[in-house]
């Protein structure tokens, strides 16, 4: 898979989650700016029901269903990209922290990441917490 179609899954994915399905098979046709068939989409509807198609126009997903049905979905600029039974999932975003611990690793504990030798561990842990964990301001 190209790294625009996988940048198009997640944004699609992404589409999933944060909008829902909110068309229904039947819906009204227009032109999607991008089709993905052939793959399994976890709907993420009430019945967590899966489908094999998906329209997006202008950003939303505008059908879920089957690749039959997401044909009157294509014109002359829509991009289909085949899924070739891949999983499409709603992307999910943790986006949560604990402030006091946070807090307390940045200020009382040496960050040994990306150093490798004995003596970059010891430079950062003899290091001051103040000087270590300082900002520099503008």
């Amino acid at each position: 898979m190209e790294t625009h179609e996988f940048k198009l899954l997640i944004l699609a994915s992404a589409t999933v989650f944060t909008f829902g399905c909110s068309a229904k098979n039947g819906s009204t046709p227009g032109t999607a700016d991008t089709v993905l068939e052939g793959g399994v989409v976890y709907a993420v509807d009430e019945q967590r029901s899966f489908a094999e198609a998906v329209a997006i126009e202008d950003g939303r997903i505008v059908y879920v269903g089957s690749v039959a049905g997401v044909e009157s979905y294509k014109g002359a600029n829509t991009e289909v990209i085949g899924l070739e039974g891949k999983l499409v999932l709603p992307a999910f975003v943790e986006s949560h922290l604990h402030p006091l611990t946070t807090a307390y690793d940045h200020l009382y504990r040496a960050t040994l990441y990306g150093l490798y030798t004995h003596e970059e561990y010891i430079a950062a842990i003899d290091t001051p917490v103040i000087e270590r964990n300082s900002v520099p301001h503008a």
